[in-house]
């Protein structure tokens, strides 16, 4: 079923037919300059920076990895060489992240649990209170 104003013609104005010169022309939309674009966030910015590939020269020739790994590559070197500060910020990523965390409990043989039942004896007043020797028990 056809609407009344289908019937009037091609010259036809009225609500959804506006004037043949105020009409859109074949081919364009209403909105030639498109939705406005967003800044990314700081995210975003960060992900595809970090994603990033990176060609490093080493030992081996040339390597392609990505610039995180770079990042976290220089920080160990950084470490390696005595950097204080590139130290403690890798050590503390590492804990961060579970890495390398183990505990290890040290072994002592005899010569170490006497050395360090002398030095006890000898200086363990200036840590409190005299340790008891464990031959009286």
């Amino acid at each position: 079923m056809a609407s009344d104003h289908d019937n009037k013609g091609p010259d036809y104005v009225g609500y959804g037919h506006p004037p043949k010169d105020h009409q859109f022309k074949p081919g364009s939309s209403g909105n030639a300059a498109g939705r406005p674009k967003v800044a990314p966030s700081l995210k975003a910015v960060m992900n595809k920076v970090a994603a990033r590939p990176i060609t490093l020269i080493t030992a081996d020739g040339p390597t392609t990895t990505s610039m995180l790994e770079a990042i976290v590559l220089a920080r160990a070197h950084a470490a390696i060489k005595g950097g204080v500060g590139a130290g403690k910020a890798f050590t503390s990523d590492c804990h961060q992240l579970g890495i390398g965390v183990e505990t290890v409990e040290p072994e002592l043989n005899d010569t170490d649990t006497g050395l360090a039942i002398r030095l006890l004896t000898e200086f363990g007043h200036l840590f409190g209170p005299k340790p008891e020797d464990p031959d009286d028990t």
